[in-house]
């Protein structure tokens, strides 16, 4: 790099993003990263109203 000029790394090709993936099936239950499920009375009966 010459004198005087910078480069931003972030902007690389090698840089991702990483983000979840969410499905929501037709008998309710959701499927989070295509890994963990959670029925629908699981999400009921389990939820908080705040999660702080």
């Amino acid at each position: 790099m010459k004198n005087g000029k910078r480069k931003n790394s972030l902007l690389a090709s090698q840089t991702t993003w990483v983000r979840s993936t969410i499905e929501i099936q037709p008998d309710g239950t959701l499927v989070l990263n295509e890994n963990d499920y959670y029925s629908p009375e699981e999400l009921w009966n389990d939820s908080k109203e705040h999660i702080i």
